[in-house]
């Protein structure tokens, strides 16, 4: 648990993205393998079905998401050229899907939308192409801005370090307490050495003392 939210606290503008692709993934995938939407009327049966309908698309759109999210993260810190192009390949991937589903789901809910009153006929029939082509546009702009984030942060872990790897007060106490038994327990060390060799001297006296 701790791993998946340290995630989304280090990336949460892919988690974000993912989050926003979620709703429209999960009624393309569940249109197309379980047919429309049903109809919601308050009964229990209605509802029943509702959620029927609903979980395996979701499962589908959440595995989807979540492994955009992990591939994402682990390419942002891979190492090798070989890991990176096996990652670059997958999120690619993951982003092609997610363009799909968004498009899908664009094209069958986009409104029939009337020019502004104010908009000349001859600038209408200039900007009409350009206004169509916001199916192909609009479901492009949560992937391809997962993608630019991922790759400029490419290497970043290199430069600067994360604050896991940065010791926490708790730890930093337990070092320094460490360091102080080990030193103390040195001086003890040092201190019983200078009394036996004290002891040994002080006999060696006596000895030649009395030999004398």
């Amino acid at each position: 648990m701790n791993k998946f939210t340290n995630l989304i606290t280090r990336h949460g503008f892919i988690f974000a993205t993912s989050l926003a692709m979620f709703v429209h993934s999960t009624w393309t995938f569940n249109t197309l393998f379980a047919g429309q939407q049903p109809m919601i009327d308050g009964t229990l049966h209605n509802w029943i079905k509702y959620i029927m309908w609903l979980i395996p698309g979701a499962l589908i759109a959440a595995a989807i998401d979540i492994g955009q999210v992990q591939t994402s993260s682990k390419l942002m810190h891979s190492k090798t050229w070989l890991r990176r192009a096996a990652l670059v390949t997958t999120s690619t991937m993951l982003a092609i899907a997610g363009y799909y589903l968004q498009w899908f789901h664009l094209i069958h809910h986009m409104p029939a939308l009337e020019f502004g009153a104010g908009l000349a006929p001859e600038t209408q029939d200039r900007v009409r192409i350009t206004r169509d082509a916001a199916i192909y546009i609009i479901p492009l702009l949560l992937p391809i801005s997962t993608i630019l984030y991922t790759m400029s942060a490419i290497g970043e872990e290199e430069i600067t370090p994360t604050l896991q790897q940065q010791p926490t007060p708790e730890e930093i106490k337990q070092e320094v307490k460490e360091t102080k038994d080990f030193l103390a327990k040195i001086k003890v060390k040092a201190n019983g050495h200078q009394h036996h060799a004290a002891d040994e001297l002080a006999n060696t006296v006596a000895i030649h003392s009395k030999e004398e």
